[in-house]
């Protein structure tokens, strides 16, 4: 419940910032700061907050100097002239002062402060005119207490100027919609380093205004916007293809041409499609010095189409979230009903390789690009093992976090304003690579492994639990463990006993076969998609399995010997089988457990396999990958392993019934492989 509270209190927390930033922003969009402050000829006076009013009629406009201090306003006119009065602001940042000049002029002003604006109407004599404020700052800097904006002159943080709106023309002409947070200094040639945001699947460039907002405070010139087809962006979505890398290229021109960005230094962040993207951007144009990937892909084929099994519970989750929020390009569907229903499959995959990062590792290794990615082990949408894999193949600088939660779950505080284990490592990593500035996160261990049955829990978007750090991965302080499966007893004795197969040490040394028949359903499952998982990962309401009582038939386990000491398992597990379906077309999904006294199996990971037009007269030898985990594993209880044929979560390859016969033998070892903290 305190999880629950918390992500709702910082959901809040974003839509209200939402809600105040355009409304600041939109009632004088037009507003052109250097414009105005070249037409009044005005210069920054340390130590003053200075306002550049203008008629309402455009006629007229002049300065003031506003000194903020506890929530007291003095004012003065650009000759230095000093109104004699008082004023105050209110947390909601509506303010009045009224006072009266050394000439004898009677002054009262009352507005609201909203961003970087005032709005107000200024009254002297007794004469009004509404007038339109811009606020210029000198060397104070913008703090936020209570909702009230007040100034420290101590502080080492920037004000912000923020636009709501900003079109970038792409190569096509298509008009992208952005937005941007731009540090205010007194220096009009200071060049700022850059981050570039791009939005998630099914969301638009209003993601990351709490985060993009405190980056600017700290220096950084912070650009958003919606891919085409999201938000306000025109287009239609093209899923990280060419099309978007056009656009993507023609922000980077937009940002360089037209906003005080550092060239030299630019980043590019995102979550789950804008981590994808950032990535593809960055090998489709060389001005990206870095990028943060936070619940993206690195291989898409891999991702909802593992083991040539279509993730049903991916590609449905694609398609009906693009197509309420978005505007999905038809031939998104087509090419995900091809991996379903499996028709043009090399069509399918050509379109899927060329928005895959891991077809571009070698532009990454030779630039050497600094990469950092943020990956959930509970992330059904974007399985870690290819990410894993990208990782462990880059050569240049890199680093990468392992996180309890399913897709997107441990990023989520952090666009909320939470403190984010996420969020501050992206922040170090761009002050480091794009700022110079020396603060060890590149002397820390490079990966790390947030556990899960180890430490108080894990809440949402949050850095609970215990994390077990490692130099690089693969590594050595992780070793192989091989489990060799034995075959099952099935007479009459052992069905009643309802005995398992067994994990051994020792290889199998004779010959033996056991058989399980389809299933659409069977008590080996990976529960409800999503939010089973969900659960698992945040509130410790893991799947649980009586295997004692899964069905002899239609799916088949094997069990270890009782564990005598903790073991922590941190990696990928891989499962190695013989089989001979009686179908050509055959499914298989395998299930890893944590089994205890009473013969409960709590899920740890899941992995599937299909195979596609295979001789029905045939064994044949299949190895295949299980979702990558870190789990701490108690004394007293067993490891278990077993398959079925199907899961909600995947395509079911066979619609009629078939049998897997499982073979047995000296000769062709079926075995577990499980990676063991040393």
């Amino acid at each position: 419940m305190k999880t629950f509270i918390k992500f709702l209190l910082g959901s809040i927390l974003v839509i209200l910032t939402l809600n105040n930033v355009n409304a600041g922003q939109q009632e004088n969009s037009s507003t052109d700061l250097n414009q105005i402050a070249s037409e009044t000829g005005m210069e920054n006076i340390d130590g003053k907050f200075i306002s550049v009013f203008r008629n309402s009629d455009r006629s007229e406009n002049f300065s003031l100097y506003i000194q903020i201090s506890n929530g007291i306003i003095e004012i003065s006119t650009k000759n230095g002239e000093r109104y004699e009065g008082t004023g105050e602001i209110g947390l909601d940042g509506s303010f009045s002062y009224s006072g009266n000049s050394i000439n004898g002029y009677s002054v009262d002003i009352n507005g609201r402060i909203k961003g970087n604006q005032l709005i107000a109407t200024h009254s002297v004599n007794g004469v009004t005119n509404d007038m339109i404020g811009v606020r210029l700052f000198s060397d104070h800097k913008l703090t936020q207490t209570n909702n009230l904006a007040s100034w420290d002159q101590n502080s080492e943080e920037y004000g912000v100027q923020y636009k709501e709106i900003v079109w970038v023309t792409s190569k096509d002409g298509t008009k992208i919609a952005a937005n941007y947070f731009k540090p205010i200094s007194e220096d009009i040639d200071q060049k700022f380093p850059t981050i570039l945001f791009i939005n998630s699947w099914a969301v638009e460039k209003h993601e990351y205004l709490v985060q993009a907002y405190q980056l600017a405070r700290q220096g950084y010139l912070v650009f958003s916007y919606s891919a085409r087809g999201w938000g306000l962006s025109q287009g239609v979505v093209n899923v990280a293809g060419p099309k978007d890398m056009e656009d993507y290229r023609s922000v980077v021109d937009y940002i360089i041409e037209n906003l005080p960005a550092d060239a030299n230094n630019i980043g590019s962040a995102g979550i789950s499609y804008g981590g994808g993207m950032s990535l593809l951007g960055m090998a489709h144009d060389t001005r990206i010095k870095t990028a943060v990937a936070m619940s993206g892909w690195t291989d898409i084929q891999n991702s909802l189409w593992r083991n040539e099994t279509p993730s049903i519970m991916g590609i449905n989750a694609l398609l009906s979230s693009g197509t309420l929020t978005g505007r999905t390009d038809p031939i998104l569907k087509e090419m995900l009903d091809n991996l379903i229903n499996y028709e043009n499959i090399e069509e399918s995959l050509i379109w899927a390789g060329q928005r895959s990062a891991i077809n571009y590792l070698e532009n990454y290794n030779l630039r050497q690009t600094p990469i950092y990615i943020s990956q959930n082990l509970g992330d059904e949408i974007f399985v870690p093992n290819p990410v894993m894999d990208f990782y462990a193949r880059l050569t240049g600088p890199k680093k990468m976090d392992l996180n309890q939660g399913v897709h997107a779950t441990a990023e989520i505080g952090g666009l909320a304003g939470l403190d984010s284990y996420i969020w501050n490592n992206l922040n170090d990593w761009f002050d480091y690579w794009l700022k110079g500035i020396d603060n060890e996160i590149m002397n820390k261990p490079a990966v790390s492994f947030q556990m899960q049955g180890e430490g108080d829990g894990v809440e949402i978007g949050t850095d609970g639990g215990i994390r077990h750090n490692f130099i690089t991965y693969p590594s050595e302080e992780i070793e192989s463990k091989v489990y060799y499966l034995s075959h099952r007893k099935d007479d009459w004795l052992n069905n009643l006993l309802r005995t398992q197969g067994k994990l051994k040490d020792n290889p199998q040394n004779k010959e033996e076969t056991n058989s399980i028949r389809s299933a659409v359903i069977t008590p080996l499952t990976t529960g409800i998609p999503v939010l089973s998982e969900f659960l698992d990962a945040h509130f410790k309401l893991p799947v649980l399995t009586s295997l004692v009582l899964a069905n002899r038939n239609k799916s088949i386990i094997w069990e270890s010997e009782t564990l005598n000491s903790d073991q922590k398992i941190i990696g990928i597990p891989e499962l190695n089988l013989w089989v001979q379906p009686t179908k050509s077309e055959f499914g298989l999904v395998a299930y890893l457990y944590e089994v205890d006294k009473l013969g409960i199996g709590t899920l740890l990971t899941h992995g599937p396999f299909s195979s596609h037009g295979h001789n029905p007269d045939q064994f044949m030898n299949i190895s295949f990958e299980l979702a990558a985990i870190a789990h701490k594993i108690k004394a007293g209880h067993k490891i278990a392993i077993g398959i079925d044929t199907s899961d909600l979560l995947f395509s079911r390859v066979s619609k009629t019934d078939y049998d897997i016969m499982l073979h047995f033998s000296p000769d062709q070892q079926m075995t577990l492989t499980l990676p063991f903290l040393k």
